[in-house]
């Protein structure tokens, strides 16, 4: 499954790019992220976790983040329910605001939980935009 978002902020790339790859603060403003937290850092790549719990599914997963600062943020699973994911904030300064790209490939390794987890990472990619344009704007 491919989920793809594109957005606008009103805010200055530096701020936009900090708070997005500040990934250990997720859990102070996305709604539904029990936790977050960075586990390694190192040569310009961290390797984060997100655990969400939407209606009793919890989704826990961790991946390796590279990061070209003001430019993009690359993410490769490394552990969770997947059979693959892959995705990447891409960031472009238009005068006075940001524009970002956001794309998020995943498959699942068990098709009984494929519809289920379909419709929860929808669900996250949205919560997870929307809380994070509303962090940009504080």
């Amino acid at each position: 499954m491919k989920i793809k978002k594109e957005v606008i902020i009103l805010e200055d790339i530096n701020k936009v790019f900090k708070i997005i790859n500040t990934v250990e603060n997720y859990k102070n403003f996305v709604p539904y992220c029990n936790d977050s937290f960075i586990t390694e850092n190192s040569d310009g790549t961290i390797k984060g976790t997100l655990k969400f719990n939407l209606k009793g599914f919890d989704v826990t997963f961790t991946t390796n983040n590279s990061s070209k600062h003001n430019e993009n943020i690359n993410m490769v699973l490394s552990e969770g329910p997947f059979k693959n994911l892959e995705g990447s904030f891409d960031f472009k300064q238009i005068k006075d605001s940001t524009n970002i790209n956001f794309t998020l490939d995943y498959s699942v390794t068990n098709p009984l939980i494929d519809t289920i987890l379909d419709k929860s990472m929808q669900k996250i990619a949205n919560i997870l935009i929307e809380a994070l344009i509303n962090e940009c704007k504080r």
